[in-house]
């Protein structure tokens, strides 16, 4: 079933992140921070389907010169150096489908705000829900132009302005622009399942918006998703654990009673008297006590027999 997800989220240097950094983890790639000298070296990282960087012109760039220049157009200590969208895609659609409709929405934003995207595909993790495919597009916060074939930061998109700033130049609030473009990705979303004659639908609605009482569905996302593997793994461990505890109980009861049969013999054998029949924890303990007067075998077991014979009648009992 077609879900609808999309979310966005700054990047930002007050809380210690660095769109370098995030870059290279979403795009798994091997990428440098010019501005603190820190390595990311995301390229053992499994199920990046596609990453690309698309130009507000339509054309490509280098990520670590793009996301570099980024980090140096900020001077900031708690500057927004990027902005990412996270939607997730369709499974109904195939491989080269899916990363044509994220590019396509990626490219869209590029042109319409001046900004460069990078957009990363991820599949579904290998415990998770299969269908949870979904794409990161990272947004500069800046627009972006080509100078001498070098990449120029100019002044931050709309996307980043305030709503004075907004109320001045005569433009929507931000709500109502991310609600613009969540829209925009629900007709995309939409156009793409009608062309491969899929009755699926999405609606960036909530649910009380279009008069539905229902609670409305969630998406995971890959942290969720993550957290529910990470949940899978502990439960299994659990179960194994529970095993081996039954297993380790089964065998203490086991050496318990083989120990309690040996002394018994051992007891019989102090006192040939007894033939036959399990004789009684009175019977045995008084038998202890006279062996004990008389310094015989039952002196040294004494302490051992009364545990085990508690034991026995316990679980004769149950």
């Amino acid at each position: 079933m077609a879900i609808y997800h999309a979310t966005t989220k700054p990047i930002s240097r007050g809380a210690g992140r660095s769109s370098v950094a995030a870059a290279a983890y979403r795009s798994g790639s091997d990428l440098t921070d010019e501005r603190t000298g820190e390595r990311h070296d995301y390229t053992r990282k499994g199920g990046v389907e596609s990453a690309e960087v698309i130009m507000p012109d339509g054309s490509s760039s280098g990520r670590a010169a793009l996301w570099n220049a980024a980090e140096a157009a900020e001077k900031r200590k708690d500057a927004r150096t990027a902005r990412e969208w996270e939607v997730a895609l369709p499974s109904e659609l195939s491989k080269e489908q899916r990363k044509e409709l994220a590019q396509g929405f990626a490219r869209s934003l590029a042109e319409r705000y001046g900004v460069a995207a990078d957009c990363a595909i991820h599949a579904p993790g290998g415990k998770g829900d299969q269908r949870n495919h979904h794409a990161h597009i990272m947004l500069t916060t800046r627009q972006v132009v080509r100078e001498n074939g070098q990449i120029v930061m100019g002044p931050k998109s709309e996307l980043e302005l305030d709503n004075k700033q907004r109320a001045q130049r005569g433009l929507p609030t931000s709500q109502e622009q991310i609600t613009d473009i969540r829209q925009e990705w629900a007709e995309r979303q939409n156009q793409a399942l009608e062309r491969v004659q899929s009755d699926e639908r999405v609606d960036h609605r909530s649910h009380e918006e279009r008069g539905i009482e229902a609670e409305p569905g969630r998406h995971l996302g890959p942290a969720g998703t993550a957290l529910q593997r990470e949940l899978a793994a502990v439960r299994q461990a659990l179960s194994e654990a529970r095993e081996a505890l039954r297993g380790f109980a089964a065998d203490i009861a086991s050496t318990a009673k083989s120990a309690v049969r040996s002394i018994m013999d051992r007891f019989r054998e102090a006192n040939p008297e007894i033939r036959s029949g399990e004789p009684s924890q009175g019977g045995i303990l008084a038998g202890l006590r006279e062996q004990r007067q008389e310094g015989g075998v039952a002196q040294d077991l004494d302490s051992t027999v009364q545990q085990a014979v508690q034991t026995n009648d316990q679980e004769q009992t149950l």
